[in-house]
């Protein structure tokens, strides 16, 4: 999963390419925040707090509250009452063109007067014309929203849903995901492969955004749905990560993480197919190494994760499982570089850097380790090929290891590894 503050980030590298290139007093006016998504909000948070008027003024419109940013620097109006006039078919299909958007209560009333079956048929013109218009980005919220209310929602609903969550899980948008899975849960049938895929990234993005009570209830309902060997092992280990990696240390309980750790070696290790059991079974060694990590035992973390990276090794197809082989390696690097076999930690970051040459976090850590053994060109190297490869920082700096040291993951963070 993506590091949850990624969207953040790339929020302040759009307010710095947009500081350095907009003429003054530029005015920006977006109309119904209230209805926003979450990382569209927090572009605008970000442009209002970092930019000075006089460069651009952000005028957010919304019905609600006003965000913490524009606190001090808000101005209400009255709405004005529209004219009584009647609103029929044309209303309603001016809804669903607007793709939802619409908030005039005459037209939204037109929209739900409608047959169910007319206002399938709607949707499913509007999304057909969205996919041959190719608009950007109407596959991960139009369409998706017109298919899961056109005809086929279990189906072609599903499949649109399913289309965006995976997009925003490899983008880091975690509260689409989270929004995304949900809607995805409720077209789907239970149990099916699919409403799994839906829970378990569902469950991992609330996580990650910190909404813990909801993902431990999706955990649960997968424990209580699903007879599924595979899908008790995730749902174990997902619970166990929740306990183990929880942000605030007095909330963690790493005696229960480590039950439901072993829960899931238990289960992974009965797994039937070869390959499967050797990624599943290396994935919930390698998360048991946090847990043993954190209770002080660093030795019992670094036989873990070498058993994990063996199981790779003898078991998984070739060239497969890259991103799970890279985690290992800088896992066992930071372990190895804890007990001050700084050249058998470099080769291990060597090799994982070498399977995603793009993939920042590692530069990050290979130049910590590089500095530290007073390799300062190399640390050097490391460090602006971290910052060349992340996504913006917050602020400037004028030091490369405090800028690189904010950078986002883009695949998953390695459990040794994670706060």
């Amino acid at each position: 999963m993506p590091a949850p503050r990624r969207s953040l980030r790339l929020a302040n590298g759009i307010t710095e390419f947009v500081r350095a290139c907009a003429p003054r007093r530029s005015v920006l006016v977006v109309e119904n925040v209230h209805e926003a998504d979450a990382t569209d909000r927090e572009l605008l948070i970000v442009l209002a707090r970092r930019i000075d008027p006089e460069l651009l003024t952000v005028v957010a419109c919304a019905g609600g509250p006003a965000p913490e940013a524009f606190r001090g620097r808000t101005a209400y109006a009255p709405p004005v009452p529209e004219p009584d006039l009647a609103f029929g078919a044309e209303a309603a299909r001016a809804y669903v063109d607007s793709d939802g958007s619409e908030d005039d209560p005459r037209i939204v009333a037109a929209y739900e007067a409608l047959d169910p079956g007319e206002r399938a048929a709607l949707h499913d013109r509007r999304a057909e014309e969205l996919i041959r218009n190719g608009e950007p980005g109407a596959e991960l919220g139009a369409i998706p929203y017109h298919r899961e209310h056109g005809g086929d929602p279990g189906g072609a609903g599903a499949a649109a849903l399913w289309a965006a969550v995976d997009h925003c899980v490899t983008e880091g948008f975690l509260d689409a995901v989270a929004d995304l899975g949900m809607r995805g849960l409720a077209v789907v049938a239970e149990d099916s492969d699919l409403w799994w895929r839906f829970l378990q990234r569902t469950a991992t993005a609330m996580a990650g955004l910190g909404r813990h009570d909801e993902a431990w209830r999706l955990w649960n309902r997968a424990r209580r749905v699903s007879t599924k060997p595979a899908v008790h092992a995730a749902a174990a280990y997902g619970s166990a990560m929740l306990d183990a990696r929880h942000p605030d240390p007095a909330q963690r309980d790493l005696d229960r993480a480590m039950g439901w750790i072993n829960t899931a070696i238990a289960i992974s290790t009965l797994l039937p197919d070869r390959a499967d059991r050797a990624f599943k079974l290396g994935f919930d060694r390698n998360g048991r190494a946090l847990i043993e990590l954190r209770l002080g035992r660093p030795e019992a973390a670094l036989e873990l994760v070498e058993s994990a990276i063996d199981l790779a090794v003898r078991d998984l197809p070739p060239g497969r499982h890259l991103q799970h082989r890279m985690v290992l390696l800088a896992n066992r690097a930071q372990l190895l570089a804890g007990r001050g076999q700084t050249k058998e930690a470099l080769e291990d970051y060597n090799a994982a850097i070498a399977l995603d040459p793009a993939f920042p976090d590692y530069y990050l850590e290979r130049g910590n380790l590089l500095f530290r053994l007073g390799m300062l060109d190399g640390a050097l190297n490391d460090y602006e090929a971290a910052i060349r490869l992340s996504p913006p920082c917050r602020r400037r700096t004028t030091t490369g290891p405090s800028c690189a040291s904010r950078s986002a993951s883009r695949t998953p963070r390695s459990p040794i590894s994670a706060g």
